[in-house]
């Protein structure tokens, strides 16, 4: 059995590391404020969106193997930690406005990449119909 590379333990720390961490920074705050999540949500889909257009341009552009191997490798850390941040929020901010967490971010996760681009639009349309709400109820 041979040892772990730098790249071994960085990847292990992403896939398991952040998911906790991420939790701790975008559920701080109080429960009726959706800012902090919303941020979240809209910043780690646009950069989870910009990980999988880089990874396929570096791929087809690149044509060092070891250059491609190194940058693919960098972006495919940043398309986790991004996909995790995105999973999160979005389980946090449904949670929040009353509909089941786990339902939105496991249903984003098993039908990803369509899923993720599916859930987007419909939790920034529930987010937008409770602003609505609140401010037609004052």
């Amino acid at each position: 059995m041979g040892s772990l590379s730098i790249w071994h333990l960085l990847i292990l720390l992403v896939l398991f590391g952040s998911p906790f961490a991420l939790y701790f920074v975008i559920a701080s705050g109080s429960r009726s404020d959706l800012r902090r999540p919303s941020t979240f949500l809209h910043a780690s889909f646009i950069a989870w969106s910009l990980a999988i257009v880089a990874a396929i341009v570096a791929t087809v552009l690149l044509t060092d193997p070891d250059a491609e191997s190194l940058v693919v490798g960098i972006l495919v850390i940043a398309f986790a930690v991004a996909g995790w941040a995105y999973l999160m929020a979005l389980a946090i901010l449904a949670s929040r406005t009353g509909r089941s967490g786990i339902l939105w971010a496991g249903l984003a996760f098993i039908t990803s990449p369509i899923g993720v681009v599916v859930s987007y639009p419909m939790m920034i349309g529930a987010l937008r119909r409770r602003d609505e709400d609140h401010r037609n109820a004052t």
